[in-house]
């Protein structure tokens, strides 16, 4: 049957009709939002970070394998030859590798943890932190990131205090040791009786400005990969100033010592916590992975560089003590004499110094995130950094 022809009229009905149905559909959707719609939820205008997406890091395994390097090669290799003289090199080298294995599993525990929480869509987890809310609540997260500012200020205060020792030595002591450690710490000197001359001074003023401002910089970096540049610079001090130890080990070693002990169980709990300090960079696994641009293959990079780096330390704390003997200092640096060990203690400082940031990145993430402020007026997503308190308080510490 045709249909029927098409007028003026009927075509008028038609257009009356429809907007009828399409003011009815409209008004049914306004009510479905109005009823989803509730003035005590927020999470439909202001998003948690708990519900963002998971991002991609920019890092090479290149990249990535420096800054697991230099995490963990730091103040502490310097003491295992003397851990291992108090302790026996077969005890020491048990314990080591001891706990070794356990940080790899913890670690990749960890992974596992952060991995399984994003597919069950709480979104990014980029920090300890966030694993804390996520399992425990506010108070879980606080008490992660209580405990992880502590540990890594604490390393980091290491840091600072065998560089401010080292140059205090390297100086023949003709500056004071408090000059010395204000030197790597941005406050100011203070210009008191026993300080040294003025002519002195001021170039102590200078030399302080210079390392602050370059300190304070690489403190503000936000990005694992543009630490890496610095951190293969630390790579490189590390390994001359190790390798010159190396050598000087080997020199001494033909020398008559006294019995070399392989172990002593009074001492186990020593070597363990000297053992446990080694492994210092575990702190920065979680940033490590984030910065990582295959995240898929980092536990096998994390296995293989860890266990290297294991094998490193056992080898340089029965080095050490071979090669000394009874004589073993701790740090091992003070065995050193001679253009050699001006080299080592140089090195070492270099090195350390530019470790630092490294270990200040999960302070300032956490400094950070507990003192950023909402932009108000400028919409979602958008916020402003206290930059001078975060420096501040970042690199004081």
């Amino acid at each position: 049957m045709a249909p029927p022809p098409s007028t003026p009229a009927t075509d008028a009905v038609a257009s009356i009709e429809m907007r009828s149905l399409m003011s009815a559909s409209s008004d049914l959707e306004l009510d479905d939002d109005l009823s989803d719609f509730s003035p005590m939820s927020t999470s439909m205008s202001t998003p948690t970070k708990s519900h963002a997406t998971p991002g991609v890091g920019t890092s090479s395994p290149r990249a990535v394998a420096v800054n697991m390097f230099i995490s963990f090669v730091g103040a502490g290799i310097l003491s295992l030859p003397a851990a291992f003289k108090i302790s026996g090199w077969f005890l020491s080298t048990l314990c080591l590798t001891t706990v070794c294995a356990l940080a790899i599993k913890c670690m990749l525990l960890l992974m596992e943890v952060r991995r399984r929480l994003e597919e069950q869509g709480h979104g990014a987890v980029n920090g300890y932190g966030d694993v804390g809310r996520i399992l425990f609540g506010f108070y879980g997260e606080k008490l992660v990131d209580v405990c992880l500012v502590v540990s890594q200020m604490g390393f980091a205060t290491a840091y600072i205090i065998f560089v401010s020792k080292n140059v205090f030595s390297l100086t023949k002591e003709k500056i004071p040791l408090s000059m010395t450690s204000f030197l790597c710490v941005p406050v100011s000197p203070p210009y008191t009786p026993m300080a040294p001359p003025p002519t002195l001074f001021t170039l102590v003023r200078f030399v302080h400005t210079c390392v602050r401002q370059i300190l304070s910089y690489l403190v503000c970096l936000r990005s694992m990969k543009s630490l890496s540049p610095f951190s293969l610079v630390a790579d490189c001090a590390n390994i001359l100033g190790l390798a010159i130890v190396f050598v000087q080990d080997v020199h001494f070693y033909p020398l008559d010592h006294d019995e070399i002990v392989a172990a002593n169980w009074d001492q186990a709990l020593y070597i363990l916590s000297i053992a446990v300090y080694c492994f210092e960079g575990v702190g920065l696994i979680l940033p490590l992975e984030s910065s990582a641009a295959d995240r898929a293959g980092f536990p096998k990079l994390l296995i293989k560089v860890i266990s290297a780096i294991t094998i490193l330390m056992v080898v340089f704390g029965i080095a050490g003590y071979l090669g000394f003997g009874d004589a073993t200092a701790s740090p091992i640096t003070d065995n050193m004499s001679g253009g050699s060990a001006t080299v080592v203690k140089v090195s070492l400082c270099v090195g350390l110094y530019l470790t630092y940031p490294i270990m200040m990145f999960p302070v300032s993430t956490v400094l950070e995130n507990a003192w950023l402020e909402r932009k108000e007026g400028e919409g979602e997503g958008e916020y402003v950094q206290a930059w001078a308190s975060k420096s501040g308080a970042s690199v004081e510490s």
